[in-house]
This record gives structure tokens, sequence and C-alpha cells, in this order.
């Protein structure tokens, strides 16, 4: 039997999914990602200039809305149409993505006054590519296209506002670019002191509520909207919640490297081009992810270790010009 020497059991749990991770690196680096996330959350309330969502609300059929899904595909490269296709779109409660190879399978889930782009293949494709003005100068057109006549009068400027608004809330995949990481951080905090002895699993639902009402100023009112809303822990996925906020802070030093390789790559992606960017991670990412270990890797595409900065810097400077602060 392999011995993980690991200074903790916890640590133990984070290895199989973060190799040499350790909740005392993640912690720094939660920490300052918290700081830096909190105070940013704290302008975006403070602004005068909050968003209307009610074009959200759009009744779209689902029919309509599958269109709209595969023209979402198309244009970021992934193959769902073609004889040779080797990924497909299908339905489900909680949208998740499986596979390997050229058989990678995505899901979503449709609602017919509530439409959105979920998650994909990667943090980076569905926020920082996904949610920027640059995409959707492109795609609203097409959408537009698609909808007809519901859409018609929607403009760029509100549409990307909207999808980008910023709101604290209960339930974790229903989250904000901004807030969501706080979802994460709250989970690890949770599992960290759950594995230390310092709590024990009948006081899990007090601590989460008690959590997110003093980290997000949410109340929860259930345990459905609380600490059961998540299939990880039932399923004995300790230790995985963490990949999820540093994906997130990987996107940032990433989007980083890739603007100082690829310095057109905001007007690319206004022409729909994606190719130019789907080849760059491909030769620096993806063609050497199970080579190296998370932190490894990094260093190796970005020269830097494991920083939250970059991915802090990309959300205020989107942000404050989206809420004019």
């Amino acid at each position: 039997m392999q011995v993980k020497e690991t200074a903790t059991p916890y640590d133990a749990l984070l290895d199989i999914y973060e190799s040499k991770m350790t909740a005392k690196s993640i912690t720094i680096t939660f920490n300052k990602l918290q700081k830096g996330l909190k105070a940013l959350l704290e302008k975006i309330r403070n602004s005068h200039n909050h968003p209307d969502t009610s074009t959200l609300q759009t009744r779209i059929p689902v029919a309509k809305q599958r269109k709209i899904a595969q023209a979402l595909t198309q244009t970021l490269g992934y193959d769902t149409a073609s004889p040779k296709a080797g990924g497909r779109i299908d339905e489900t409660e909680h949208p998740f993505t499986h596979g390997y190879y050229d058989d990678v399978r995505i899901t979503t889930h449709y609602h017919l006054n509530n439409y959105g782009i979920h998650e994909s293949q990667s943090r980076l494709y569905e926020n920082i590519i996904g949610r920027s003005k640059e995409f959707w100068t492109y795609m609203l057109p097409k959408l537009k296209q698609i909808t007809a006549p519901a859409l018609a009068d929607v403009n760029l400027s509100s549409f990307v506002h909207a999808i980008n608004k910023v709101e604290p809330s209960k339930i974790r995949i229903e989250a904000d670019e901004v807030t969501y990481n706080l979802h994460i951080i709250i989970r690890f905090q949770i599992e960290k002191e759950l594995f230390a002895d310092k709590i024990r699993v009948s006081e899990l639902p007090e601590i989460w509520n008690q959590k997110y009402e003093e980290q997000m100023s949410v109340k929860i009112q259930d345990d459905s909207e609380g600490v059961m809303q998540d299939t990880h822990w039932p399923s004995g996925y300790y230790g995985y919640f963490p990949t999820y906020a540093l994906g997130n802070i990987y996107s940032g030093q990433l989007l980083a490297k890739l603007a100082n390789d690829m310095r057109d790559w905001r007007s690319q992606l206004m022409q729909g081009n994606l190719e130019d960017i789907r080849v760059w991670l491909t030769k620096n990412v993806q063609s050497q992810g199970n080579l190296y270990d998370p932190a490894e890797l990094m260093r190796r595409i970005t020269g830097k270790e494991l920083n939250a900065e970059p991915y802090l810097k990309y959300l205020n400077e989107k942000y404050s010009g989206l809420y004019e602060f």
C-alpha cells in the first residue's frame, strides 16, 4: 500500500485532486484571494451602476436554447455536429463535463425564463472568454437571430453588464464570477476543520449557515439550500472543492501569459476567432497537463508560483469598468 507521508489526513485527500498541494499552502493563497474578493465586492455593492437583468428572464423556448448551445459550441471549436464529432451536449440538473481525448461530453440545464451560459470545459472559457464584451460583440447578433424577435431590442453593453451581474447567492453553481470563490473558500474552511476534529458532522448545518451570513451576508433558510446542496461530500469527494477556486486562480495566471504572447487576442474574439487561443492552450497547457503536477505546470507556463494576484487584477479591471468605480 502506498504511503503518502502527508502532514495531515486532509492533506492526503487534497493530494488526490491537486498533487503536492497542502492545506497550509492553499490557506495562504485563499486568504489573499478572499481579502481581494471582499474588497471588490464592497466596491460593487456601493456602485451606482447596477445592471438591469430583466433581459435574462426573457422567455426563450428550449428548442431555441438548444440552437444557442450549438452555436456557442461551434464558435468555441467544440464539435458536436459533424460526422467526426467527438462531443455532444446533453441535459441534466447539475451541469458537468466528462470524457477524454476525442470523446468529451458536456451537459447543461435549460430554463424557459432564465437562460445563460453553463459550465463547459474550463473556467477560462466560461468566464474570461464567455462573459467578455469582445466575445458577445461577435455572438450577440447570432443570439438575436436564433431567438428572434425576443431579444431584438437588446444592446451589447446592457447585455454584457447583465450576464456579469454580481450578487451574493446561496447556491454555488448559480454564483457570479466574483462571489463564486467565496462559496469554495467556505467549503474548504469547513473541510479543514472537520478533518482536524475541530467540528462534528452534526454541527455542519449550523457552521455552514453561520459562515454564509458572516462572509456573504446571505441567510440560509433550510439545509437543501445550505449544506446539502452539493453532491461532493455524500459522494466522498473530500478535498475536491479547492480545485474549483484553484482553477480560477490558474485561469488568471494563464490569461496574463496569453495576453503577453498574443496581444491581439481580444480583437480576435470580436471576430469570432478562437482558433489561435485554442492552439495556444493546446500547446502550453493541454498537451502537458498530465506530465506535471499543477504547481509545476504553472511554473513552466508562466514562470510564476501559484499567485492569486493576476486573477484579482483581471476581476478588478473588468468589474470596475462594468460598475464604474
